[in-house]
């Protein structure tokens, strides 16, 4: 008996006739699990390849943020630094989300591509998520342009008598 068997050894089965109730149905025998879950070391190598651009923009953009709070924790709110610091964040997010897009086909690539000819597939979506983190980010971008635009005003300001 495999892990597999013994992980999954119920799937949850909805029918019109049970109107809206579960059953449990055992089912493994049906499917052939052990099939999808076989990769090669070198599709696994692949797919550890392709979430590597996306981790590292989401690491570099909390590292971001991490530096952010701390000059806010030393008091700086509104300075040339925290807004740099701000508008960065937001471009690492953006870029992240941009990649998970581009990850999303080639995962279903990789995962794929060692089915016969003509039962091969490309997924590309673009969800409701993607679309909200790349509307925050872009909003994110412009408040960090319009508080750099204001600090420039306020330092004109200091400047005339």
């Amino acid at each position: 008996m495999s892990l597999v068997n013994i992980a999954l050894p119920f799937f949850i089965h909805f029918s019109d006739s049970t109107w809206g109730r579960i059953s449990l149905k055992k089912t493994l025998e049906d499917v052939q699990i052990d099939t999808y879950l076989a990769l090669t070391t070198l599709h696994k190598i692949y797919l550890a390849l392709i979430c590597l651009p996306s981790t590292v923009f989401y690491s570099l953009g909390l590292f971001t943020i991490s530096r952010l709070m701390s000059e806010y924790e030393k008091g700086y709110y509104f300075t040339i630094k925290t807004v740099n610091l701000l508008k960065r964040s937001a471009i690492f997010f953006f870029v992240c989300e941009l990649l998970e897009i581009v990850q999303e086909i080639a995962y279903s690539y990789c995962l794929t591509m060692k089915n016969e000819p003509g039962s091969r597939f490309i997924k590309i979506s673009f969800t409701n998520h993607n679309f909200s983190q790349i509307t925050l980010s872009l909003m994110i971008i412009l408040i960090a342009w319009i508080m750099k635009e204001a600090l420039k005003l306020k330092s004109e300001n200091e400047l005339m008598i």
